[in-house]
C-alpha cells in the first residue's frame, strides 16, 4: 500500500465506537488514516485481510492474538486490556500472541505477571481535543456521579457448597469474609480470589471455581460495595446529587430519587461536567475516561485514593492532587466533599488547571504518538481524502463483517 493506515478494532457497543472514534482522530491528526471496526471479526479471516492489505498496525481492544492464528509477521497486532474479564471470559488468563500488550493499569492489579520476552506498557484513557471552554456556567447541582452500578444482588442466593449438598449463601459467606477487599480504589484480583478460597476452607464447603460466581465477588460487588458507600456518605452530607448512568440505579430505593437518566454519548456529559460543584469518581483505575473527559471540559473531580496510583500509569505519575483533581479516601469522602463544597474558588482554579494539563499532554493525539513510536511510525501529512487502496481495504472489512453476521444469525437457535 502506498500509505499507511491503522486498523482499530472494539467490540460491540456505543462507549466502544466512542472511543474508535476518539483514536482515529487523534492518528488522523498525525497524518495516519484508520479503518474502524466494532464488533471484533474472527482472528483466522483477520489475518488473512492484513496479509493482503499490510496495515501499519492492528489494534484490538480487550482482544489478543490466538496463539493459534497464523498472523503476518510484518504487521504488528497490538492488544489494548481494558478490564480483567470480558464478554464472561478471564483476559488474564491467556495473554495470546500480541506483539505488544498495553494494560489501562498496572497489570498487578490484575494478578498479572507478564513474562519478561513480553513487551507491554500503559495506554491510558485519554480526553477530545475540543471540548467546550467553560464560561464560568451557573451551577445546577452540587454533585454528580456518571457510571455503573450493579443492581442488587439476592443475599440468599447460594454461592457454594457444603459436601452434602446444602447451600452457603451470600450473606453467610461474605460474614466470614473479608469484605475490604471488595474495593474498586484498591481492587487486586489476585487477593480476592485467595481470600475466597481461605473462606472455603473456614466454612468447611467446596472450592468456587464457576467463573459466574467469581464475578459476583471480583466484579460486581467491587463495582457495589465503595460506590454505594460513597454516595451514601455524600447524601448524608445534604447537598444536592444527580445519578447519570444504567438504570440499574434505579433498582436502589436509595438512589432512585436522583437518578436523570442515561446518556450514551459521553460528549453530552460535557455541561453536566461544567455546571456540577463536584463530580465523584470511583475506580481502581484513576487516569479513567470519565476523570480525562471532566478535567478537560474544565469541570472540578474529586477522585479516590488507591494503591496503584504511584505506580506506573498511576494517577500521581501525571497529575498533581490540590492543584489538578480533588483526592480522597473512600473513609474520608463526606468530609473532603463538605470542604471543597465550601471553597469555591479553589473548585474553579483546580478546575480550570486540570483542564489546561489535560488539554496539553493527555489527548487521543497524544496517545496516538505513544503507539506510533512503539510501532516506528512517524507523523505524515494526511490526505485529503481516502486512497482507492485504502478504500479497498475497508470495503474488504466490511465484507468479512458482514459474513460473520450473517454466520452468527444462523447459528442462533430458533424458537420452537
Amino acid at each position: 500500500m502506498s500509505s499507511p493506515f491503522l486498523l482499530l478494532s472494539a467490540p460491540e457497543g456505543d462507549f466502544y465506537a466512542h472511543i474508535l472514534r476518539c483514536f482515529a482522530a487523534g492518528f488522523e491528526s498525525l497524518g495516519i488514516p484508520c479503518l474502524q471496526q466494532n464488533p471484533h471479526i474472527g482472528h483466522e479471516a483477520l489475518a488473512q485481510w492484513a496479509a493482503k492489505f499490510r496495515p501499519a498496525a492492528v489494534l484490538e481492544i480487550n482482544c489478543v492474538l490466538s496463539l493459534a492464528t497464523p498472523w503476518p509477521q510484518d504487521v504488528p497486532h497490538l492488544a489494548w486490556l481494558q478490564d480483567h474479564r470480558f464478554g464472561g471470559y478471564d483476559l488474564t488468563q491467556n495473554l495470546g500472541n500480541s506483539r505488544h500488550l498495553y494494560f489501562i493499569v498496572h497489570p498487578s492489579s490484575f494478578g498479572i505477571v507478564v513474562p519478561r520476552e513480553r513487551a507491554w506498557s500503559i495506554l491510558l484513557p485519554a480526553a477530545r481535543v475540543d471540548p467546550p471552554a467553560q464560561v464560568q456556567p451557573e451551577m445546577q447541582r452540587d454533585f454528580s456521579m456518571a457510571g455503573y452500578i450493579p443492581a442488587p444482588l439476592d443475599a440468599d442466593a447460594p454461592v457454594a457448597f457444603m459436601a452434602d449438598g446444602s447451600p452457603v449463601e451470600l450473606e453467610r459467606f461474605l460474614s466470614r469474609f473479608p469484605v475490604e477487599l471488595l474495593s474498586d480504589a484498591a481492587f487486586s484480583m489476585r487477593d480476592i480470589h485467595s481470600a475466597i478460597a481461605k473462606t472455603c476452607q473456614e466454612i468447611g464447603c467446596g472450592q468456587i471455581t464457576d467463573r459466574g460466581t467469581l464475578q459476583t465477588f471480583d466484579e460486581i460487588l467491587v463495582r457495589t460495595l465503595e460506590r454505594r458507600r460513597i454516595l451514601e456518605d455524600v447524601i448524608a452530607s445534604g447537598g444536592t446529587l444527580e445519578i447519570f448512568g444504567p438504570p440499574t440505579w434505579e433498582k436502589w430505593p436509595q438512589f432512585a430519587p436522583y437518578y436523570r437518566g442515561h446518556i450514551a454519548d459521553p460528549r453530552q456529559l460535557d455541561p453536566i461536567f461544567q455546571t456540577t460543584r463536584i463530580n465523584l469518581h470511583n475506580s481502581g483505575l484513576t487516569m479513567h475516561f470519565r476523570v480525562m473527559d471532566c478535567l478537560a471540559a474544565g469541570g472540578f473531580m474529586m477522585v479516590n485514593e488507591t494503591p496503584w496510583d504511584f505506580l506506573t500509569g498511576g494517577i500521581r505519575n501525571y497529575l498533581e492532587p490540590g492543584r489538578h483533581y480533588g483526592s480522597y479516601k473512600i473513609s474520608e469522602v463526606g468530609a473532603v466533599a463538605k470542604r471543597y463544597l465550601a471553597d469555591e474558588g479553589a473548585r474553579r482554579r483546580i478546575g480550570a488547571e486540570g483542564r489546561r494539563v489535560v488539554l496539553a499532554e493527555h489527548t487521543w493525539r497524544d496517545r496516538a504518538r505513544q503507539i506510533m513510536n512503539d510501532i516506528g511510525l512517524a507523523p505524515r501529512k494526511l490526505a485529503g481524502s481516502k486512497t482507492p487502496e485504502l478504500e479497498r481495504a475497508e470495503t474488504a472489512l466490511m465484507q468479512i463483517a458482514n459474513r460473520q453476521q450473517e454466520a452468527e444469525k444462523l447459528s442462533e437457535p430458533r424458537p420452537l
